[in-house]
């Protein structure tokens, strides 16, 4: 059996315990203090490459530590959970993923510009982060999420928000034939009938000159059929104007008259090519004395 070498009875851990030198040297090349603390010198310079405990279950060294056969730090069975030093990196040998220590967290080693992360799943990620890829593992297809959007590596977009997702787009409820119209006092597009889209409009006359009350435009449309309501006190009258625009001309017949109080509202009607539009003019001979209200909608057709 051998015998250990043993120093005993050292006044500080810092004492000098074992040390070795090379000829010509003026400092140990090698040496460990009582404490345990190894401390390797040229020889010539004080020693600048240290080795020691510095808490329960620690190795430190002050500067680079350096294995040509690599390093592991930790390995686990999943994500890892132990509260290492910042700096420490890990391996999870179950799902090939790389980890490192950080703020007191272990962070995932990402791939991608920006740390960007690799997303395996049925549905789009939460919060992506530009430049993330995503593995749709339904369609067997991958996204890169960029502007907004997962777009396809093959250049097809993916989750764009359907026009009932918009924060502006009132489309809570959709029928067959809707489509959107701007809603001024709300700031927001509602979806309406296509047959609704035009509007009621309503003019209010209050003298004999004649005041246009619906017109179309003759860019797009030849035909329009307004439906015409007139209030006058305790009066009211309706009705169906049909106009018409063959590029050069226009003209209208008036029909399906109905008429409430007596006398009746004393209106004229014209039709004019004004502006690149077929407007429809009212005049009413009493609305001096009276005020009217008058409302329409209209149906148009194009053509040209």
């Amino acid at each position: 059996m051998g015998t250990p070498l043993r120093g005993v009875e050292f006044g500080s851990p810092s004492d000098e315990a074992v040390s070795s030198r090379v000829a010509g040297d003026t400092v140990p090349r090698l040496r460990i203090d009582a404490g345990g603390r190894i401390t390797w010198s040229s020889g010539l310079l004080t020693g600048d490459t240290k080795l020691y405990r510095s808490e329960a279950g620690t190795l430190l060294t002050e500067g680079l530590f350096s294995a040509s056969g690599g390093i592991v730090t930790l390995a686990t069975s999943g994500s890892p959970t132990v509260a290492l030093p910042d700096g420490a990196i890990a391996v999870d040998t179950s799902n090939n993923a790389f980890y490192f220590r950080s703020s007191g967290a272990w962070s995932q080693v990402t791939a991608g510009a920006g740390n960007a992360a690799i997303n395996v799943s049925d549905t789009a990620p939460v919060s992506p982060t530009e430049g993330d890829l995503w593995f749709n593992s339904l369609e067997a297809t991958t996204y890169i999420y960029y502007d907004g959007y997962w777009i396809d590596i093959a250049g097809a977009a993916a989750n764009i928000p359907e026009l009932r997702q918009l924060t502006d787009v009132d489309a809570d409820v959709l029928v067959n034939g809707d489509i959107p119209v701007y809603k001024q006092s709300t700031d927001q597009f509602v979806m309406m009938p296509i047959w609704e889209a035009n509007p009621v409009t309503t003019t209010a006359i209050s003298s004999s000159v004649s005041t246009t009350i619906g017109q179309f435009s003759t860019t797009y449309f030849t035909t329009g059929e307004f439906f015409v309501q007139i209030v006058q006190g305790s009066k009211t009258t309706a009705c169906k104007i049909m106009a018409a625009y063959n590029g050069a001309v226009t003209d209208f017949t008036e029909y399906g008259t109905v008429e409430i109080g007596s006398p009746s509202i004393p209106v004229t009607y014209t039709t004019i090519i004004e502006d690149n539009y077929v407007k429809l003019k009212a005049s009413i001979s009493d609305a001096s004395d009276t005020s009217a209200t008058v409302k329409v909608s209209k149906i148009v057709i194009g053509g040209l």
